[in-house]
């Protein structure tokens, strides 16, 4: 009996019979594949909710999203030479005006170019609060956003934009604590001492 993988579960392969499913074998498989699914979807799973995005249409919906939370945002946030024309207009056009008349602060921490410098001069009509890491210690190739119960991963890259979004509040807990960390050894750097007294909330990780 052949064994095959179906969404990461091993499943025996149904036996033939004359060339036939053996009487029964449909059923049997059905409820084996059904019943580990079921479970998942179930509202009580203590499982996080996970959910997988691709293309500009995904990226779009992860940031609608990110709107639509009303909760504040810690960013680690990635530039990308070649920013997508699309998404790019989704951003000067809904994104960053929504987020402007929201009023809900957010905090970035970005790698130390000349373009991301030019991105912070919109930091107080944003509520934002920007610092910077030299890229060639920590380079960013992805962007990551915690607010509210989630954490959102976005690859900005036109050869893979995809992304990931994890809905458990322990793991948002636990990488708003990662970023507070980050951000408080970035605000000791020479680069950012205009925001060196400029602590993270203590209250968006607890």
């Amino acid at each position: 009996m052949q064994e095959i993988d179906a969404a990461g579960l091993r499943l025996a392969q149904p036996p033939l019979h004359g060339g036939r499913l053996r009487h029964g074998t449909c059923d049997e498989l059905a409820n084996r594949l059904v019943g580990p699914l079921s479970a998942l979807l179930s509202p009580q799973s203590q499982l996080p909710r996970v959910r997988f995005f691709e293309g500009v249409d995904g990226i779009i919906e992860m940031y609608d999203h990110v709107l639509a939370s009303g909760q504040p945002n810690c960013i680690f946030s990635v530039f990308v030479q070649q920013f997508d024309h699309r998404l790019k207009e989704y951003m000067e056009r809904r994104y960053l005006p929504a987020r402007a008349a929201s009023k809900l602060p957010s905090w970035i921490i970005y790698n130390d170019l000349p373009l991301t410098r030019e991105f912070t001069k919109l930091d107080a009509k944003l509520q934002r609060t920007s610092l910077f890491v030299p890229k060639e210690d920590y380079p960013f190739e992805s962007a990551c956003h915690i607010y509210g119960d989630n954490v959102a991963f976005l690859s900005l890259h036109p050869s893979d934009m995809t992304g990931v979004r994890v809905e458990n509040a322990r793991i948002a807990e636990m990488q708003r604590t990662a970023f507070r960390l980050s951000w408080d050894a970035a605000r000791r750097l020479p680069v950012n001492r205009r925001n060196r007294d400029r602590a993270l909330p203590i209250q968006l990780v607890r």
